[in-house]
């Protein structure tokens, strides 16, 4: 990575960070955790790598911003207004900011899975929120109440499907991951969001884990998938020229 991409990449970093703590995206802590994710994936994929982070933040921003009120009413809602902190940060950022670090090619690819399956999570969760009816409990697809671990709903799943193409499609314009690749990494970034759900209501143990800590697992969960996958079928993990 030249040295002058790397640090335009620092740079936008941290020129986003003090928008989204202006713009109450993020808190003091959160502007400070989401510099340090930031820079460790722009410091070795450059503006790559800011592409599918920049997804994965924007859209979880705007997400979170609908329907505030109504999500609200029913105790579904972001704490402090929507602004996150260092907490939530890392627990969606930190493995992929791990995962930068990492000078190996199946690497970049679970990176890009870890923002899927970040963003597929946020999704499911925010915009699942507004659905009209309870979430159901896997794997019983029992009726539940909104805010529920495990629980899913059809708005919520379609979201989450499509939060994690968002970021598969950015990871792939922006030259991190081939083409070829995107379906992939899309397909595991879902999976480890439903994963999650899955868990949450089959295992109590895990439902009773912090929200930062399935977070962290979900996340993990999407790169290991994404970068089982590509291995397994053989497809070209290498960035796009």
């Amino acid at each position: 990575m030249p040295a002058e991409s790397a640090t335009a990449a620092l740079l936008v970093t941290l020129l986003v960070a003090g928008v989204a703590r202006l713009g109450g995206a993020l808190g003091t802590s959160g502007a400070i955790a989401g510099v340090a994710v930031g820079a460790a994936i722009a410091w070795t994929h450059g503006l790559a790598g800011l592409a599918p982070l920049g997804a994965f933040f924007v859209a979880g921003s705007v997400a979170t911003r609908i329907g505030y009120a109504r999500k609200s009413a029913k105790g579904a809602a972001e704490r402090s207004g929507g602004a996150r902190g260092a907490r939530r940060v890392l627990a969606k950022g930190g493995v992929a900011a791990l995962l930068a670090i990492v000078p190996a090619p199946w690497a970049t690819v679970a990176l890009g899975g870890a923002l899927a399956a970040a963003l597929a999570d946020t999704l499911g969760t925010e915009i699942g929120a507004l659905s009209r009816g309870e979430p159901r409990l896997l794997p019983s697809l029992r009726r539940v109440p909104v805010g529920t671990a495990g629980a899913v709903s059809a708005r919520g799943t379609l979201a989450s499907a499509a939060g994690a193409a968002f970021v598969a499609a950015a990871a792939s314009a922006g030259g991190l991951i081939p083409w070829s690749v995107l379906p992939f990494v899309a397909g595991a970034g879902l999976a480890g969001a439903l994963l999650e759900s899955l868990l949450g209501g089959a295992l109590p143990a895990f439902a009773r884990l912090s929200g930062a800590w399935r977070n962290v697992l979900t996340t993990a969960a999407g790169a290991a998938l994404a970068a089982g996958a590509v291995g397994a079928v053989g497809v070209g993990a290498g960035g796009a020229a």
